[in-house]
C-alpha cells in the first residue's frame, strides 16, 4: 500500500477560501471613508448640513407655553382641547380633564390603553384604543366602541370636525 503524502487538496481550498474572505474584508475596510466625523463611513455627498434647519425664525412662532402642569400619568400619550378650552390628556388607562390654569376638574377610566384622543364641539371624546375607536360622552361614559378597520391597526391620531372622525394609523 502506498502512503500519500502531503496535504490534501480539500485543505488547501478551504485555506484558499478563508485567505480570499480575509482579503475581501480588508478590501471593504479600506474602502470606507475615513473622515474623523460623527457619521463616519458614510460619504460626504450623502451627509446634509442640519444647522440651516434647526433654526426657527421667531415671527412663525404663534404660541408660547403659559403653564406647565403634571398630569399624573406614568405615560401621557396624547392631548386634544376641547369646549371651554379644558384640556383633555390621555395615558395609562384613563382620560385626565384640566383648566387652562391646569386643575383637574375630571378624570376616567378608559379600561384599556389610550393612545390619542380628539373632542368634538359638543364634548364627546373620540379615544384611539389602539386598534379601535372608542366614544365617550362628556361626562365620561362609553357610548359606542367602533371595531378595528383590521389585523394590525396602530392608531395614532384621531381629529373630528363637524359629523366627521378622522383616524391616522
Amino acid at each position: 500500500m502506498s502512503e500519500r503524502k502531503g496535504v490534501p487538496i480539500v485543505n488547501v481550498l478551504i485555506g484558499l477560501v478563508i485567505a480570499g474572505a480575509l482579503g475581501a474584508a480588508v478590501w471593504a475596510v479600506l474602502q470606507i471613508e475615513h473622515t474623523g466625523e460623527e457619521h463616519r463611513g458614510v460619504g460626504r455627498d450623502l451627509l446634509y448640513n442640519q444647522s440651516q434647519i434647526r433654526k426657527v425664525d421667531p415671527s412663525l412662532i404663534r404660541y408660547r407655553r403659559t403653564a406647565r402642569w403634571p398630569t399624573l400619568f406614568k405615560a401621557a400619550r396624547g392631548l386634544a382641547v376641547g369646549p371651554q378650552d379644558r384640556v383633555y390628556v390621555v395615558g395609562d388607562a384613563g382620560v385626565r380633564v384640566f383648566e387652562p390654569d391646569g386643575k383637574r376638574v375630571a378624570e376616567f377610566e378608559t379600561g384599556g390603553e389610550p393612545e390619542c384622543l380628539a373632542v368634538a364641539a359638543d364634548g364627546t371624546l373620540f379615544i384611539g384604543m389602539v386598534d379601535h375607536i372608542e366614544v365617550y360622552d362628556a361626562a365620561g361614559k362609553r357610548s359606542a366602541a367602533w371595531p378595528s378597520p383590521g389585523v394590525g391597526t396602530l392608531l395614532r391620531s384621531v381629529a373630528v370636525q363637524d359629523d366627521r372622525v378622522f383616524a391616522a394609523d
